[in-house]
């Protein structure tokens, strides 16, 4: 009860009412030896720490969640952790150290043969990569990540990979090739009804048309 009520406390914005209650539920899991619950709960408080821009704290609950989680066996909820870790240490500028965590988590998708995680893992990567200034590496990833969003029918991310793939055409000087996919892009966002996505790629379809004319 504690756990859900601290959700719904995270819902409505209330952080801090949110660790109260999920400190609660934890102690409850932590006596009944609940290790899989405990590491949930671990996750949600990473999570609230998140939400109130606490990086320190939240990487530190992610990681002991992430800890309980390879002690049980349970690799989906291990790598999610890594994953969420990842996040936040793009968000604390700590490229190298997301790096290494998207890396983790993209190996355990893989193992699980949990192809839209392990795409969504390829564009992380591929986005850190760009962060990091190595165009060639991000835009092997997004590749990657294209070809997996493609084969599984998930038009939201291939749309944002076909922009992503654009964005580093677009910056390595190649604007007709950045401009294939960012049309491809625009078409899925149209037709997906993503407005702001596809109002942005357009934008980045007029700036690339003013550069070629």
């Amino acid at each position: 009860m504690a756990a859900e009520t601290g959700s719904s406390c995270r819902e409505n914005g209330d952080y801090d009412k949110a660790l109260q209650n999920y400190g609660k539920a934890l102690a409850i899991y932590k006596e009944t030896a609940r290790q899989d619950s405990v590491a949930e709960v671990l996750g949600k408080i990473g999570s609230v720490y998140v939400m109130k821009d606490e990086k320190d704290n939240a990487i530190r609950y992610f990681q002991e969640a992430a800890s309980i989680f390879k002690e049980t066996g349970q690799k989906l909820g291990e790598a999610m952790c890594l994953n969420n870790i990842g996040l936040t240490c793009i968000a604390r500028l700590d490229p190298e150290i997301a790096l290494n965590h998207f890396l983790n988590a993209l190996a355990i998708f893989r193992e699980l043969n949990s192809r839209e995680d392990e795409a969504h893992q390829l564009g992380n990567i591929g986005s850190t990569y760009r962060d990091m200034g190595d165009k060639d590496r991000a835009l092997e990833y997004y590749r990657e990540s294209l070809a997996i969003f493609k084969e599984t029918g998930h038009q939201m991310g291939e749309a944002n990979e076909l922009s992503n793939v654009g964005y580093i055409l677009a910056v390595k000087g190649d604007h007709y090739g950045a401009l294939r996919y960012f049309k491809e892009a625009l078409q899925l966002y149209q037709a997906l009804e993503a407005t702001a996505q596809a109002e942005m790629t357009q934008k980045n379809i007029n700036i690339l048309l003013k550069r070629s004319i």
